[in-house]
């Protein structure tokens, strides 16, 4: 019962989520890409595919799907690193993110976002460097893995050979 209630809450955190990344892509106007078009329309299309990667891992895990746990592990794996340094920002979270990092100058830091962040940048010149793990991400990828993915999956009959 209580495994049923794990998974059924992070079937609705990731399917909000991918829901979520969908507005912040499509609906809200926040979405900007400052590239080339080809550039653009790839860029788009790889979070668009993340987002949508998401929200059927949500859906595939809520329903005991054999997939869910699996598809739910990657895109859970997707939002753990974020970098930002010259050569490469990338960060990855919806629809929260627990963020604990370290810049080249040794400073630690703590950062919590409430919102969808979805950020790939290359030749970018940050003010400090910093690589962190997203410690939310970290958790629910560690909640699929240890308590969901050893559940067996959906019943099979067979009809054949009877």
């Amino acid at each position: 019962m209580r495994d049923r209630v794990i998974r059924t809450l992070v079937a609705l955190y990731q399917t909000g989520a991918g829901v979520g990344g969908f507005w912040v892509l499509f609906g809200s106007g926040q979405f900007h890409v400052h590239a080339p078009l080809l550039i653009r329309i790839l860029l788009t299309a790889v979070l668009a595919g993340y987002c949508g990667l998401l929200a059927i891992a949500g859906v595939f895990l809520g329903r005991g799907h054999p997939l869910g746990a699996p598809l739910s592990v990657v895109a859970q794996a997707c939002q753990i690193p974020v970098i930002s340094t010259n050569m490469l920002t990338y960060v990855v979270s919806t629809p929260a993110s627990l963020v604990i990092s370290m810049t080249s100058h040794f400073d630690l830091g703590v950062q919590l976002n409430i919102a969808a962040q979805l950020q790939i940048v290359a030749r970018h010149h940050p003010d400090v460097s910093s690589v962190g793990v997203n410690l939310l991400a970290l958790v629910v990828l560690s909640v699929v893995r240890k308590r969901l993915a050893t559940q067996p999956g959906p019943m099979r009959t067979s009809t054949h050979g009877a």
